[in-house]
């Protein structure tokens, strides 16, 4: 079942944190390579299978933990041109705590994205509600402003 966001959430949660310079989220990690990146616009470059996405982002969760999460994240990942990931920045408004640096180590050894034709920060933002999980891709730039890309 999809769920719908309401885009001023989306807005909120990509410019809380306009202060830091490259990083689109409070939550931040230093080591990772941030020389000449882009970010999305119109369409997906850093291509992976949903269910992979999900079964990295939930790792560490059983079920029964699941169904008790509620909230959104969003996540900033550099996608290198041989598909390795790092998790630069996040925004927790998940209801559990301690999550980001499980996620940050699952990410960085785990993500392998197809190859990208450039070096990309891939922006997901995940909905975990009632133990539906649903993710949306961003994409941010020209006149379109903050938008869900499509694959």
């Amino acid at each position: 079942m999809k769920y719908l966001f309401a885009l001023p959430l989306i807005i909120i949660l990509v410019f809380s944190s306009n202060s830091y310079s490259q990083s689109l989220f409070p939550n931040t990690f230093e080591d990772c390579n941030t020389e000449r990146f882009a970010l999305e616009m119109d369409t997906t470059t850093a291509k992976i299978a949903d269910s992979k996405l999900i079964s990295i982002i939930t790792t560490g969760l059983d079920q029964q933990n699941l169904e008790n999460v509620n909230g959104i994240m969003a996540l900033q990942v550099i996608v290198e041109l041989d598909g390795s990931s790092c998790l630069l920045s996040y925004d927790n408004r998940l209801n559990i705590e301690g999550f980001g640096s499980k996620l940050k180590t699952e990410i960085d050894k785990n993500l392998k994205w197809l190859e990208p034709s450039k070096k990309v920060a891939a922006i997901v933002s995940i909905r975990i509600q009632d133990g539906l999980i649903e993710f949306k891709r961003l994409g941010m730039g020209g006149d379109k402003g903050i938008h869900e890309l499509q694959n």
